[in-house]
C-alpha cells in the first residue's frame, strides 16, 4: 500500500550531507504539502502516479532544482544510475509543471488596489523586471555574440517577469530571450503591454525608461546636463518601495541553483525549469511571503 506520508529524510539516505531545506529549497512539511497536492490532483495528469508510487521522484526533482548537482552527485546521493536519475527528474518536472497552479496573468486581479499621492499608482497591478540566467557559451561561433550579455559579461538568457504589486506573486513570464537583448526590448516582444486593460499600468525600474506613461510608471532618469528636480526625486522615492517587490520576488526565485549556476543543458529546456521554479515560489508564498504584510500601506497614503 502506498504511504501518503513518506519518510522524506530517509529517502535521501546517508550520502546527503546537506540539511533538508538546503537540499530541497523547502522544509519537510512543505514537501509533504506538495506531495499531498500532487495526490489530490493526480487524476489531471497520469504521470503523477509515478510520484505517488515512488515519492523519491519528487525529492530528486526538488534536489535537482535546488542544488543543480552533477550527474555523479545525483548518482551518489540516490544510489541510482544516470539514466534513471534523468528519467525521474524529467517526470518530476512534468508533474510539477502540470499540477501546480499555472502562471496566469488573470491572478493580478486577486489583490487590493494600491493608492498613492496624485494618483501615481492608479491602475497599477503589476511590477515588472527582467532577470538573467547564465548559460554555457554556445558551440556555434555565430550564436555566441547573440547570447553574450555585455553588462554581466556572461552568456545568458533573459526573462521578463511580472508580479502582483502587493505580494510578489508571479503572474506573467516571457522568455527566454537572447542574452544580448536589453530588458526594454524583451518587454516589447513579450506582448505584456498589449494585454493590459485600458487605464492599467505596470511599474518598473529605470531600465524601462521610454515606455508610454499611459502604460507604465518608471523612475525619472538623470542625465549629465539635466539633473533631477526636487519633485522628480520625490516621485522616484515614492515609487521605489512598491517597485522593489519584483526584486524581492526574484530573490525568492533565485534560491534555486539551477537558475543561478551556469546552465549546462540544452537552452531549449531552460524555460520549463524557470516556469516550474516560479510555480514553486508561488506555492510557498502563503507560508513564506515576500512582504510580511502585503495589504499594509506601502508609504503611499
Amino acid at each position: 500500500m502506498v504511504s501518503l506520508t513518506p519518510d522524506w529524510k530517509g529517502l535521501f539516505g546517508a550520502n546527503c550531507r546537506r540539511s533538508f531545506s538546503a537540499s530541497c529549497g523547502m522544509d519537510r512539511d512543505h514537501v509533504q504539502k506538495l506531495f499531498s497536492l500532487i495526490c489530490s490532483r493526480a487524476d489531471r495528469f497520469p504521470l503523477a502516479q509515478f510520484i505517488i508510487k515512488k515519492p523519491i521522484i519528487l525529492l530528486m526533482t526538488l534536489f535537482f532544482l535546488k542544488t543543480y548537482p552533477t550527474v555523479h552527485s545525483m548518482e551518489q546521493t540516490f544510489h541510482l544510475s544516470h539514466d534513471t536519475c534523468a528519467k525521474y527528474v524529467d517526470i518530476g518536472l512534468d508533474v510539477l509543471l502540470h499540477l501546480l497552479d499555472p502562471i496566469d496573468l488573470n491572478y493580478r486581479f486577486n489583490q487590493t488596489p494600491v493608492h498613492g499621492p496624485a494618483g501615481i499608482f492608479e491602475g497599477v497591478l503589476l511590477a515588472v523586471d527582467g532577470t538573467v540566467c547564465e548559460v554555457e557559451r554556445p558551440g556555434d561561433n555565430n550564436l555566441q555574440h547573440l547570447y553574450y550579455n555585455a553588462h554581466w559579461k556572461i552568456h545568458a538568457v533573459d526573462y521578463i517577469v511580472a508580479v502582483r504589486i502587493r505580494d510578489g506573486f508571479f503572474c506573467f513570464i516571457s522568455g527566454p530571450y537572447l542574452g544580448s537583448m536589453n530588458d526594454l526590448s524583451c518587454l516589447y516582444y513579450s506582448g505584456l503591454l498589449h494585454q493590459l486593460l485600458v487605464g492599467e499600468k505596470i511599474i518598473a525600474d529605470s531600465g524601462f525608461v521610454g515606455l508610454d506613461p499611459s502604460q507604465a510608471v518608471v523612475p525619472y532618469k538623470p542625465s549629465p546636463h539635466h539633473p533631477l528636480s526636487i519633485p522628480q526625486i520625490t516621485v522616484n522615492m515614492v515609487i521605489n518601495s512598491p517597485r522593489e517587490i519584483v526584486d524581492n520576488a526574484l530573490h525568492k526565485l533565485k534560491i534555486f541553483d539551477v537558475l543561478v549556476d551556469r546552465f549546462r543543458g540544452d537552452i531549449s529546456s531552460h524555460q520549463r525549469l524557470f516556469v516550474v521554479c516560479c510555480q514553486i515560489a508561488n506555492f510557498l508564498m502563503p507560508d513564506s511571503p515576500v512582504r510580511a504584510r502585503p495589504d499594509a500601506p506601502l508609504l503611499l497614503n
